[in-house]
Order: structure tokens, then sequence, then C-alpha cells
């Protein structure tokens, strides 16, 4: 089965004051490589197959249905969600709306989860363009940015439990049912560590990840 992934972009380039925010925040199909990677068995009359995919600095869903698969669009008809975390205001975002947030408040976002993911502080490559900090309590790293409420400190497992939230409520709303399983795939392998952190984000919305593999 072929996928077309987006390319690895550099924040600076995203993130560019004179690209207009719309054109900033939009990723193109033209420009997504085609690799390819086995597919979920699915046969006639089976139930959809539902595979969490994040890929580098991005996030989408893939349906597979009857030995068939595609991916599920936005509003905008956008495949791939950038996982940009924004808590500018007083409800978090994600996606664009949060990646245009990094132009005025950087210190309000958090991206690169999955350079921090799992590791410990002195594995993480600190990249000064990062607004946020990395704070390790016990062992554990956190995420500290500011917030519409004053400075704050942020599991992991919350910041990908926002994203898996909103992944299971669009595939909801598209397919009309329930979701409480689904696969889930990365483009490196994840260790013990990383894998609970999924684990723990997905139970948060009572989800339960069958299986790992990388795309």
């Amino acid at each position: 089965m072929n996928r077309e992934l987006p390319k690895n972009t550099k924040a600076e380039e995203q993130t560019s004051k004179k690209q207009n925010s719309n054109k900033n925040n939009q990723i193109s199909s033209a420009s997504e490589p085609t690799i390819s990677s086995p597919p979920l068995s699915s046969s006639a009359g089976d139930p959809p197959q539902i595979n969490f995919i994040f890929h580098n600095n991005v996030c989408a869903v893939e349906v597979v249905q009857n030995g068939s698969s595609k991916f599920l669009t936005d509003s905008f008809d956008n495949k791939w969600t950038p996982l940009y975390f924004s808590m500018a205001e007083s409800i978090a975002k994600i996606g664009t709306e949060a990646k245009s947030h990094f132009v005025t408040f950087p210190k309000h976002v958090i991206y690169d989860v999955l350079e921090v993911t799992g590791k410990p502080l002195n594995e993480i490559r600190i990249n000064p363009k990062w607004g946020f900090k990395l704070i390790d309590k016990d062992g554990i790293v956190y995420f500290y940015i500011e917030t519409f409420f004053g400075p704050r400190l942020l599991s992991q497992e919350i910041i990908f439990a926002v994203f898996l939230k909103t992944m299971k409520f669009q595939t909801e709303s598209n397919l009309n049912l329930q979701i409480n399983e689904i696969y889930l795939s990365t483009h490196f392998e994840l260790n013990k560590s990383q894998k609970n952190i999924f684990v723990k984000a997905a139970a948060k919305n009572n989800i339960e990840i069958l299986s790992f593999s990388i795309i």
C-alpha cells in the first residue's frame, strides 16, 4: 500500500512572518513523497480499522476497510495536522491554529513533541528556537510553557491525549460510529517508554492501542 507522507521541513521555514498564515500552515499534497508500507489486513464486511499516524511534526488518521485505505481530511481538505499545541488562548488549540500562534506567542506553543517523547533530558537535543522549556522532575521530562492563565508544567501524555482526542472525534464524526480501538504508526521504532506514553494518552480517551508499527 502506498501512503503519501509529508516532507520534514524546518520550523523556521514553516513560521515565516512573510507568508500568509493559511499558506504557512497548509501541507500541500503535491510535496508529499510516496512510500510503501504493509497495509492492515481487511476483508469485505469487516469493521473499519483505524490507524493513527504520527510522522515527524504532523499526524493523520487512516481508515482501512474492505481491502482499501483512505485518509480522513479536515474541513479544509487537509489530511495532515501539524503537531503544534498552543495555550495562547483560554482553551488549548492544536494544528494549524496552534502553529499560527507560534509567530506571535512562541512561549505558549509546543511542537517537535516526537523529538522529546520518552527520552531522558540528557538525550534530548534542545532546539534554541523552542519557546517552551523542558523540566526534569523525578526523572520525567515535562513541558514548561506560558499559558493564558500563567506558566504551567504539562506532561507528555497530556499533550498526546489532546491530539488523540481530536483524532478520535474526527474519526467518529466522519464514520458516524464510536471507536475505542486503534492502531498507531510512527516514522521510527518506539521504545517501551515511548509506547507507554502513547498508551497512557490513549487511555485518557478510552482508547486501546492494539499494536504499534513503523511507516
